[in-house]
């Protein structure tokens, strides 16, 4: 093998892909916007949104209002509402409830006010009280919620009241307060959010960065006519592979590199709203080892979408060959989204779910993962890369693959 000749094709097919629109758009441009627009225009929407519905007025019906008036009147003063209050029948308030003449129902069975009296006499059950909503529409879920709130307020006031009727005091159902303390700094739990997120977005950018590469310096050349002036060139056909391979992996970790700056940025400027009690920062151990994953991963997905993009005759035909390559990445990515599952030898050896795994904790907590599994998992993905790359320089050995029409 000669590096000279490696890096004149390196050195060519980088020119070449700055020049095409499409890979330059899907490698630097949709990253780099892609967080920001997409996190903090769907955040700012939905909260928007979300703040709407909360400040319309709702109709809401009431069935049996005259078995509990105390809770009628609580009601009827929020203004919010705009209660109907004359309907008797609740298959009626169901079927206004289907076409969103009302938002939600409460039904009150009869004898509601006597069923209490009795229990907090100790002579029979607490009495049920519904509330009916269409729990698909947000509007009617989010009635439903304050309807909710509502009630358990008034229940909270009943019981107060007989408890003070009785000469105790109100709070005694209420005898010990519990307060929940959470042990994981701002960081770490930020860092949770984080690990589920950003190791299925790592993978599918660094996928999408090879792809269009990928395709343009093998079908794309074929489909240009420019593969067999490459082919009668003085450089050898592992060269020529090698160099190609070589663009394939720098626009691939190009993309994923500045979609994880442009997440981290995202993240860390506040445009996606974190629960309270968290905060996110990223490390540069954690970066530097995000990275390191990254390389034989990217190694893996270019050499994988050489083989199969180089045996099509078209760019648009090495587009339906790949499509499959993009669902089988997808699914085991997903394996961060998971929670509960812990990288074990097994896991650390298949691919994909093993760099999303490892990345995973890498986010949570860097100093505590255990240094054979990140190693396991780096070498399994380069032995992995390595097949692939071996397969990519076979394919580029039959004339029949090349010369395909």
């Amino acid at each position: 093998m000669n590096p000279k000749q490696v890096i004149i094709v390196y050195a060519k097919e980088i020119i070449d892909i700055l020049r095409d629109r499409r890979t330059l758009i899907s490698m630097i441009l949709v990253p780099i916007l892609l967080f920001p627009l997409l996190i903090g225009g769907m955040s700012s929407l939905m909260g928007s949104q979300v703040e709407k519905i909360k400040q319309r007025e709702y109709s809401i019906a009431i069935i049996g209002g005259e078995n509990a008036p105390g809770l009628l009147a609580s009601l009827k003063e929020n203004a919010q509402f705009q209660i109907y209050d004359f309907i008797d029948d609740l298959d009626l308030a169901r079927e206004w409830l289907n076409d969103n003449t009302i938002m939600a129902a409460v039904n009150i069975p009869e004898g509601f006010k006597e069923r209490l009296g009795l229990f907090f006499a100790g002579e029979g059950e607490a009495p049920a009280l519904e509330i009916i909503a269409d729990l698909s529409d947000v509007e009617s879920e989010i009635a439903s919620k304050t309807l909710k709130y509502l009630v358990t307020e008034y229940r909270r006031s009943i019981v107060s009241e007989e408890l003070h009727n009785r000469g105790l005091r109100g709070d005694m159902t209420e005898p010990f307060a519990i307060v929940p303390v959470n042990v994981a700094s701002a960081e770490k739990m930020g860092g949770f959010v984080a690990g589920m997120i950003l190791p299925y977005l790592v993978i599918i950018l660094t996928l999408m960065g090879a792809m269009y590469p990928a395709i343009d310096l093998t079908a794309g050349e074929k489909e240009r006519g420019t593969m067999e002036t490459l082919l009668v060139s003085p450089v050898g056909r592992m060269e020529m592979v090698l160099g190609k391979f070589l663009t394939v992996i720098t626009a691939s970790l190009a993309t994923a590199i500045l979609a994880i700056i442009s997440l981290s940025v995202t993240m860390s400027c506040g445009l996606m709203e974190l629960e309270e009690g968290m905060s996110f920062s990223i490390s540069i151990v954690s970066v530097l080892s995000i990275l390191a994953m990254m390389i034989p991963l990217s190694m893996l997905f270019s050499a994988l979408l050489m083989a199969i993009a180089v045996f099509a005759r078209s760019y648009r035909e090495a587009q339906t060959y790949i499509s499959p390559l993009m669902i089988v990445a997808i699914l085991p990515a997903m394996v961060s989204y998971i929670p509960g599952i812990e990288l074990t030898f097994k896991l650390a050896i298949t691919p994909i779910v093993n760099v999303a795994l490892i990345l995973k904790e890498m986010l949570t907590d860097i100093k505590n993962v255990d240094p054979s599994m990140i190693f396991l998992t780096f070498v399994s993905t380069l032995v992995y890369a390595s097949a692939a790359i071996w397969l990519t320089f076979r394919q580029f050995q039959r004339e029949s693959v090349l010369f395909r029409v």
